[in-house]
């Protein structure tokens, strides 16, 4: 009992606003690997912008269009989710899924992207929010974790 204890370091959390593009037809969605040395390296995710604060909805329906045009992507449909705020032991993230639906995924070329049968969805790894947001659009069961 020599040592009176000591006051524990404060983790800084850092504060993230990411906004994922889920480019979808009725059977095949387009995903990529991250490869980024982080918690989630290795699994995987949809398209990811990073913004450096939570963006009003006609900014991020701009930045959609723009995104799309730039592809020359046809949407069928587009819908937005509400902010999503998901807690990590160092980082406070905010989540915002654009759910872009298209004609046909295999007739895209987006560099980094791949095409996968939605039926694979359960064969792949992805973070818990995003398996969750899967399963809330109704592409995946609840059972995986």
């Amino acid at each position: 009992v020599s040592e009176l204890p000591k006051k524990q370091k404060k983790i800084k959390v850092k504060e993230r606003f990411l906004v994922y593009y889920v480019i979808h037809d009725n059977s095949s969605i387009l995903i990529h690997r991250r490869d980024k040395k982080d918690i989630w390296n290795g699994l995987f995710e949809f398209h990811l912008i990073e913004v450096s604060e939570k963006i009003a909805s006609p900014v991020l329906e701009k930045s959609v269009k723009s995104f799309l045009t730039e592809h020359h992507i046809q949407s069928k449909q587009v819908q937005y989710s509400e902010w999503i705020q998901h807690k990590l032991t160092h980082q406070k993230l905010n989540l915002k899924f654009s759910n872009i639906q298209v004609e046909d995924c295999k007739k895209l070329e987006i560099k980094g992207l791949e095409n996968l049968k939605i039926s694979n969805l359960g064969n792949v790894g992805f973070p818990i929010i995003l398996w969750n947001y899967l399963h809330d659009i109704g592409f995946v069961d609840k059972g995986k974790e």
